[in-house]
């Protein structure tokens, strides 16, 4: 028998048998040989995929390479004495954690003759990322802001499914595969959806869904309009105005509204003069009715119904030119889309809007 280094294989041959023993007699002179060869170490590269967040990848569509030359997985990879890096070409969506086992992190190992080392390493599919963006156009007067609209996604494992829309974009986590980015229906606006709002999203892809939403423009019509088609102007005040309040005076029926479009506004039912004050205020008046009914039977923004509140207050003060002023403002609005096209008006009637107008007219022989 021998002693030796570790790392060396011993093999007996000569007068020995393979376990070293000779057979000797009386008077033999044998000689037994000991070749001693050395045993290259090995290196088995362990791969682990961890696959929490839709990504499909198997231990093969990864390759594992030592000192940068392609290595299996799992199996022995015989190589020489000393120092050797083990690596991996890894696949886009999927984070490498640090290497382990027998190498340091970054995958250097130190072999010895007839050591066996195993290095392993853990790959973690990334999620995808969906950034939301809610853009709103306000250019016929509408004043709504990416908060009013309620964004809904559909996917799996999202980090938000249904939130407030947001100029700046919403980053949304979830899983590969399959998704849908759309909003709540939101009344009075056009919708546009980006490309990137629904389809497939791959493991640490990102993509951007843009929603946009341009305010319609809300049809009008004039003073005119409404105080001569008078079963259309009757149905939209009674659907939600009735009763309206202007100042001290509350308009609570069809003879009380249409005698406000039809009063004189230079004298009263009985022929008296009316003061400055009191002129300004029958023509801004009836302005101001027709702009409440263009926003009860087409609706309107919120700038106008502004005006309309800050018309109603100055109606009942004293300054005649502030008063002249909105009713300039309330007429121009009311002309403004007086071109679309509506449905169901019927015919003008003005003899019998003037007919109904006739029991309300000395209602508004005192202003405010």
């Amino acid at each position: 028998t021998e002693s030796g280094p570790s790392g060396y294989t011993s093999a007996y041959s000569g007068d020995c048998d393979a376990t070293g023993n000779p057979t000797l007699a009386l008077g033999d002179n044998k000689t037994c040989t000991i070749t001693n060869t050395a045993v290259a170490p090995t290196l088995r590269l362990i791969k682990t995929v961890v696959n929490d967040n839709g990504g499909t990848a198997t231990i093969s569509d990864f390759q594992g390479k030592v000192d940068s030359i392609n290595a299996p997985w799992n199996g022995a990879n015989v190589l020489s004495v000393g120092a050797h890096t083990a690596s991996e070409t890894n696949l886009p969506g999927y984070t490498a954690g640090a290497w382990g086992g027998d190498c340091n992190a970054s995958g250097s190992v130190t072999l010895a003759l007839g050591q066996t080392k195993t290095c392993t390493i853990t790959n973690d599919d990334q999620p995808a990322h969906l950034i939301v963006i809610k853009h709103v156009v306000n250019d016929d007067g509408d004043d709504a802001l990416a908060a009013d609209f309620t964004m809904h996604l559909t996917g799996s494992a999202l980090s938000a499914n249904d939130f407030a829309g947001s100029e700046s974009g919403v980053n949304v986590t979830l899983n590969a595969g399959a998704y849908t980015a759309d909003e709540a229906t939101n009344a009075g606006y056009i919708k546009t959806l980006s490309a990137d709002c629904s389809g497939i999203i791959a493991n640490g892809q990102t993509k951007t869904c843009t929603i946009t939403n341009n305010d319609m423009p809300h049809a009008t019509r004039t003073q005119g309009f409404w105080q001569t088609h008078t079963s259309y102007t009757t149905t939209k005040f009674n659907s939600g105005l009735n009763p309206l309040t202007i100042g001290t005076k509350v308009i609570d029926s069809p003879a009380k509204l249409f005698a406000g479009f039809y009063a004189s506004i230079p004298k009263t039912s009985t022929g008296a003069k009316r003061s400055a004050l009191d002129q300004a205020r029958m023509q801004m008046l009836q302005q101001w009715l027709a702009a409440k009914l263009n926003c009860q039977a087409f609706g309107c923004s919120l700038t106008t119904q502004t005006l309309l509140n800050n018309a109603a207050t100055a109606w009942s003060g004293t300054n005649v030119s502030s008063i002249q002023s909105y009713a300039s403002q309330l007429d121009t609005y009311n002309n403004s889309n007086d071109a679309l096209v509506i449905s169901g008006q019927g015919k003008a009637t003005p003899g019998t809007s003037q007919t109904t107008a006739t029991s309300g007219m000395s209602y508004w022989n005192i202003l405010p």
